[in-house]
């Protein structure tokens, strides 16, 4: 392996965890706003629920529509793990960040190294490590919500090649287009200069 492929594998690495980053910061939240509503509403209720029950407050079925909505949002909170999917997608947001830290440290070392010469073991090492470490938190993520994935993968995309940049058809044309001096005028000017 060259450094110029460790490189590439380590780009990889760092768009698998922006991206699940986004996801699961995406999910946190709204888990957490789904729980924080849930609560509120109950609460809410509770105290309608209350007033109702003081006798001539109000009609005997106002006072049953009530305590029905109270049971059902009750009913809700507890049986709906929401306040758990939350702490699930905190706690993944979390390890994917802390994988990502520790990937763009060994991106960073490998700055000032010669994209052609052979790969040092130790390196090599090190990137099977975080491979693997990326490979089983992938195998713990529960069912993905495909289409907020795919938008996650667009914004990874656009935070990394640009404005606009966001399916992988528009990731390739980029590329191509910066690796071809005649249509990146940065390219030539730095040759010329």
């Amino acid at each position: 392996m060259t450094y110029r492929d460790y490189k590439t594998r380590l780009e990889a690495l760092l768009f698998t965890c922006g991206m699940n980053q986004r996801y699961h910061q995406h999910l946190q939240h709204q888990w957490a706003c789904w729980d924080r509503g849930i609560r509120i509403a109950v609460g809410i209720i509770a105290v309608i629920a209350l007033i109702v029950a003081i006798p001539h407050a109000a009609s005997e079925s106002v006072g049953l529509a009530v305590a029905t909505i109270a049971l059902a949002l009750a009913f809700i909170l507890n049986v709906l793990p929401v306040g758990e999917w939350d702490k699930l997608h905190a706690e993944l947001f979390h390890l994917w960040s802390d994988l990502r830290k520790d990937a763009v440290l060994e991106d960073h070392k490998a700055c000032n190294f010669d994209f052609d010469d052979k790969m040092r073991d130790h390196l090599t090492d090190r990137l099977a490590e975080l491979t693997t470490k990326s490979e089983c938190l992938s195998a713990t993520e529960p069912k993905a919500n495909k289409e907020l994935l795919w938008r996650c993968m667009e914004d990874e995309n656009e935070s990394h090649w640009g404005k606009g940049i966001r399916t992988p058809e528009q990731v390739e044309a980029e590329r191509q287009r910066r690796q071809n001096p005649a249509t990146n005028p940065a390219s030539v000017v730095s040759a010329v200069g």
